[in-house]
């Protein structure tokens, strides 16, 4: 046979299969036509008004596949929410209506509010409002309930009503509920889970990390800022800031990377602590981190915009030159000066360096909070779901890893940074210390274990 009249028989077979489907939509008109009201439906839908497509005959080939209503008392949608097993069959909800198969009460309820009653009261009887609360901020509105919110609109912006079911993919491998219109978690309930339809990939929760993945770029531009950046002080006004706040003759400058004082955590804790016994040993206590967090270093030839605070209370802003340029001015620092580094995420070591070298500090305490020092992938997730011990940067074990290009990068910075200071390293365990030092090959001055807690045998009797 030759392609053209291949062609040709495959036309005559399209051609053939739209006749059958018309002829099936024009019966159903027919049988439907004493219960649509065309006036009603063309009034309600311009489109078909304008097409001048007859009212029955849309209704029965396209209208209530789209959830359009023939009439003000009767509501597809509705219909097919109490009947789902319809939309999975194909079949016109009206006909199924005008054959007597489902009730005629049903059909003549004000329809949409009763039916979202009742898919709300079976929601909410399997949504985790934490899980919605947690990664929809704000998505509620007013006295409406989460649960409800995601009924009305949650679900199709593609929101998950808790942990182990997947809109998205809920919809996507299941096309008949797509077309269909019908909330998908409410479907899984009451036919989908019974049919053997899954409600999440069998890859679980990594499949959902993994798959919204792409790049390390783009997983830094999800931390990028949106508002304006901040009033900025000047080098004078900064150094007169500082001086005029100052309580104690000599300075500890705590390099970390958000403000201990409004984020929760083991970290900002143990900065905490430090900022409140520095001045009961004479010294102030000065903490820089980053205005814009970043999950890497800050550029190298980035003049960062850090945030101040001393002794807990807020100095300013500035850009990082001017943070050790004013430092440098101010009288009775040298020699009075420490640095500790609790982390450099946000920051450029090379920037840290020089405040150093400008105030003549030449050893510094860095401290093993996590191993950022190993890859910018501080807890070792690999592409954020899978433990990987920091294989060799060369492997294959890495090179599948979205942190590879830049823990390359971050480790020959780092190491450049520790070859500048003495940096006498503090672990907060032996089993961390020794994980550590195995695995890195960064120069120190000193390591030491600087325990958080001590535990201890409560006594009884």
């Amino acid at each position: 046979m030759s392609m053209s009249e291949h062609g040709a028989k495959r036309q005559n077979f399209l051609g053939s299969m739209a006749f059958l489907k018309d002829a099936k939509a024009r019966r159903e008109a027919a049988l439907i036509a004493p219960f649509l009201d065309a006036q009603f439906y063309l009034e309600n839908n311009a489109d078909v008004a304008a097409a001048g497509l007859d009212a029955g005959y849309h209704y029965a080939k396209y209208g209530w596949r789209e959830g359009r209503d023939p009439s003000p008392s009767f509501s597809t949608s509705g219909y097919l929410s109490q009947h789902p097993r319809l939309a999975l069959e194909g079949t016109n909800p009206l006909v199924h209506f005008a054959q007597g198969a489902g009730s005629r009460d049903s059909a003549a309820e004000p329809v949409a509010d009763e039916r979202l009653r009742d898919e709300i009261a079976l929601i909410s009887e399997h949504f985790d409002p934490a899980f919605y609360a947690r990664r929809y901020r704000g998505a509620t509105a007013g006295d409406m309930s989460a649960a409800e919110y995601y009924c009305r609109t949650g679900w199709r912006e593609g929101h998950d009503p808790a942990p182990d079911f997947s809109t998205s993919y809920y919809l996507t491998t299941n096309p008949d509920i797509r077309e269909s219109g019908v909330n998908p978690f409410w479907h899984y309930l009451i036919a989908g889970r019974d049919e053997g339809r899954l409600p999440i990939h069998p890859g679980g929760w990594r499949h959902g990390v993994l798959s919204r993945q792409t790049t390390f770029e783009a997983h830094c531009a999800d931390w990028k800022r949106t508002d304006p950046e901040p009033d900025l002080l000047s080098r004078e006004a900064l150094a007169e800031r500082l001086e005029a706040m100052r309580e104690a003759q000599g300075m500890l400058i705590s390099i970390g990377h958000d403000d201990y004082r409004k984020t929760p955590g083991g970290v900002q804790l143990c900065v905490e602590i430090e900022a409140r016994d520095s001045l009961a040993h004479g010294l102030d206590y000065l903490n820089l981190h980053p205005w814009q967090p970043l999950p890497k270093l800050a550029d190298a030839d980035a003049d960062s915009i850090l945030c101040l605070v001393l002794n807990g209370r807020m100095v300013g802003t500035s850009r990082a030159s001017n943070v050790a340029a004013a430092l440098s001015s101010l009288p009775g620092l040298a020699g009075q000066t420490r640095l500790v580094i609790h982390h450099l995420s946000g920051h450029a070591p090379e920037a840290v360096a020089s405040l150093a070298g400008q105030l003549g500090v030449e050893r510094a305490h860095f401290w093993l909070h996590d191993y950022f020092t190993l890859c910018t992938s501080y807890a070792l997730q690999r592409n954020n779901v899978t433990p990987c011990s920091v294989p060799d940067a060369a492997s294959n074990a890495c090179g599948i890893c979205i942190f590879r290009e830049e823990r390359a990068r971050q480790a020959s910075r780092l190491a450049r940074f520790f070859e500048t200071l003495a940096i006498d390293v503090v672990s907060p365990s032996r089993v961390a210390l020794e994980f550590w030092e195995a695995r890195s090959d960064l120069p120190t001055a000193s390591m030491c274990v600087h325990s958080h807690v001590e535990l201890a045998p409560v006594p009884t009797g």
